[in-house]
C-alpha cells in the first residue's frame, strides 16, 4: 500500500486564493501572486483565464508530479530553501524551471551545480551546457581542469559526446593554468638551498592532479608546514629567502593559486 504524498503546510494555506492538482493527483493551496511573480508561463496563463479558475471547485492542473512542484515552490517563497541533495535533484528542478519559465527559482538552484564539481563534474559541465548557463558552464570547466587532466582515461566515457575542438579547448585551459601555477611558484617559493628545490621538483611531479594551494601542504608534509607557520621561520639564510617568512611566502602563493 503506498503511502499518500504528504505537502508541506505552508503549501495548504487555507487563506490561500489558489488551488493546484499535480499530475499525480495531490493538492495544494498557495497564493497566486507568488507563482505568477515567479513564473512567466503562469503569469500568461491567468492574464487570460476566466474568472474564478483556480478555486476549490475547479484546480488549475499543473502537469508536474508533486514531488517536483514542492521543489519549485519551495525556491519561489520567501522562505529558507530545503538543500537539493544530489545532481539529480538540481537538475530536475533546473530543467522544469526553465519549462515554465521560472527564472527567479533558475538563479536560486543554478549556483548549487558548482557544489557537485567534485563528485560529477562531467554531468556539471552538459547540464550546464545543455541550460545554456554559461557562467556556470564556464565556471565549472575552469574549476575541473584545475582539479584534474581532461585527457585522463578515468573520464574518456564521460567525454564521448563532448566535440573534439572543445576538448582541445579544455587542455589548454589546463596547460594555461598549470604555466600559471609555476609562475607562483617561481616567483614566491623559489630559493637556493638544495633541499628546497628538491621539494620544488617534488610538487612539479604532482602537476598531473589538482592545481591548488593544498598541494604544497601535501608534498612539504604536515609536521613542516605547522613549523613554519607557528614560527614565521625562513627557508634558509640566502639572500632569496631572508627577504620574507616563509608564512609571508606562502600566503602570496596560496592567493595566486587561489586565483588562478
Amino acid at each position: 500500500m503506498s503511502v499518500p504524498f504528504e505537502v508541506p503546510a505552508v503549501f495548504l494555506d487555507p487563506d490561500a486564493d489558489l488551488t493546484l492538482k499535480s499530475s499525480d493527483g495531490v493538492i495544494f493551496k498557495i497564493f497566486k501572486g507568488i507563482l505568477v511573480f515567479g513564473s512567466q508561463f503562469f503569469r500568461d496563463m491567468f492574464k487570460h483565464a476566466h474568472p474564478g479558475h483556480g478555486n476549490d471547485d475547479e484546480p488549475v492542473k499543473w502537469d508536474e508530479p508533486a514531488d517536483l512542484i514542492v521543489l519549485l515552490l519551495y525556491q519561489l517563497y520567501p522562505m529558507p530553501k530545503p538543500t537539493l541533495i544530489d545532481l539529480d535533484q538540481v537538475s530536475r528542478v533546473l530543467i522544469v524551471a526553465e519549462k515554465w519559465g521560472m527564472a527567479s527559482a533558475t538563479e536560486c538552484v543554478k549556483v548549487e551545480l558548482l557544489n557537485f564539481l567534485d563528485q560529477r563534474p562531467i554531468q556539471v559541465i552538459k547540464l550546464a551546457s545543455r541550460l545554456e548557463l554559461k557562467d556556470i558552464h564556464e565556471k565549472a570547466i575552469h574549476e575541473f581542469v584545475k582539479q584534474h587532466d581532461p585527457m585522463d582515461k578515468r573520464f574518456r566515457a564521460d567525454l564521448e559526446d563532448i566535440d573534439v575542438t572543445e576538448l582541445a579547448r579544455w587542455y589548454d585551459l589546463r596547460q594555461s593554468c598549470i604555466q600559471e601555477f609555476k609562475g607562483a611558484m617561481s616567483a614566491n617559493l623559489f630559493c637556493n638551498s638544495p633541499s628546497v628545490s628538491s621539494l620544488m621538483k617534488d610538487i612539479t611531479r604532482h602537476l598531473e592532479g589538482a592545481l591548488s594551494s593544498s598541494l604544497i601542504v601535501n608534498v612539504f608534509g604536515t609536521q613542516y608546514m605547522d613549523m613554519v607557520w607557528n614560527s614565521g621561520s625562513k627557508y634558509c639564510d640566502c639572500w632569496h629567502c631572508s627577504q620574507k617568512t616563509i608564512g609571508e611566502r606562502l600566503t602570496k602563493f596560496k592567493r595566486e593559486v587561489d586565483g588562478i
